[in-house]
């Protein structure tokens, strides 16, 4: 619970009495904000959303040659499908199964990998829940009724079951697009939030977007750190260790920027960093396009992913 209360709204925690809750309705509550955390989280960081423009110029040309594979683990650990299997597994791991109707943990034939339905957990979601997350879930599920009595080729994709079922909702809620296909025909109002999260967080990613320091810059940086009271910062960080630690601390990290700033000991650092490796399979045209938008106003080309 107090891992919980610096990032996400915790009000599904502290509802109810005045009284301490018991263990297995904290659980279910913990579960409950789980669950709803991985339908913001989804939406949020679904792979329409404006803000990944700027996280793709921030990423893809510093690592794209240099760091494949930390590029490739970056992306996933910021998308949509991870943060909602995270949050959805971590509330399977919370709750009791015995209060989740249905849903058994299915194995493969190999017993290596264990698959678990995420159906049951949309059963902890409340009325309340629904509005929040919907605005008006009635207005919402007659939609759905709609859209059902519909051709199969003419319905959503992924609709298949009414609001009012675990499956249904699991497939509205747990579906970021679909979700916002909804709200966009029946709450406008609801959309406009929407909206403006994800004009708040691509405005986040913008300001704090800045490209990666030249050579010279690193150096200067380091250099000033160089000539810090490396003595006062790490008593400040660590006030626990001793004396003597901080004194042979300081001067394994003195020694340490000396020998990297001598010599071109620094700009061989530099350059296994940000040179390029071969590109063997030639993939570079499909990672990167020129962004002419940009590069009409400063007259020079940005990498842009396509």
């Amino acid at each position: 619970m107090a891992g919980c209360v610096g990032q996400w709204d915790v009000d599904q925690l502290l509802e109810g009495g005045t009284g301490p809750p018991s263990e297995r309705e904290l659980r279910l509550r913990l579960g409950r904000t789980l669950v709803l955390r991985a339908i913001l989280g989804s939406v949020s960081c679904r792979p329409t959303a404006p803000f990944w423009e700027s996280w793709w110029k921030q990423a893809i040309p510093p690592l794209v040659c240099t760091a494949p594979l930390l590029l490739q683990w970056w992306h996933y650990s910021q998308s949509e499908p991870h943060r909602q299997q995270c949050y959805l597994f971590m509330a399977w791991t919370v709750v009791d199964p015995a209060d989740l109707v249905s849903g058994e943990p299915m194995t493969s034939p190999a017993s290596d990998i264990v698959t678990l339905d995420v159906t049951p957990l949309t059963n902890l979601l409340t009325r309340s829940d629904m509005v929040y997350l919907l605005g008006d879930p009635d207005r919402v599920a007659t939609w759905c009724s709609q859209q059902l009595r519909r051709p199969l080729e003419q319905r959503p994709a992924g609709l298949t079951a009414e609001l009012n079922t675990p499956r249904g909702r699991a497939e509205l809620l747990l579906r970021p697009e679909l979700l916002l296909q909804a709200l966009r025909v029946n709450v406008p109002s609801k959309m406009d939030l929407w909206r403006n999260v994800d004009r708040t967080v691509k405005n986040m990613w913008m300001s704090n977007y800045r490209p990666m320091d030249t050579y010279q810059e690193t150096r200067e940086e380091l250099e000033r750190f160089f000539n810090y009271n490396l003595h006062k910062q790490i008593q400040h960080r660590l006030p626990k260790m001793d004396a003597a630690s901080v004194d042979a601390t300081a001067g394994l990290w003195r020694r340490r920027l000396q020998q990297l700033l001598s010599g071109d000991r620094l700009r061989t650092a530099y350059d296994a960093v940000t040179g390029w490796w071969p590109d063997r399979w030639e993939m570079m045209p499909y990672y990167l396009a020129v962004d002419e938008t940009d590069s009409e106003g400063r007259g020079s080309d940005t990498g842009k992913a396509i």
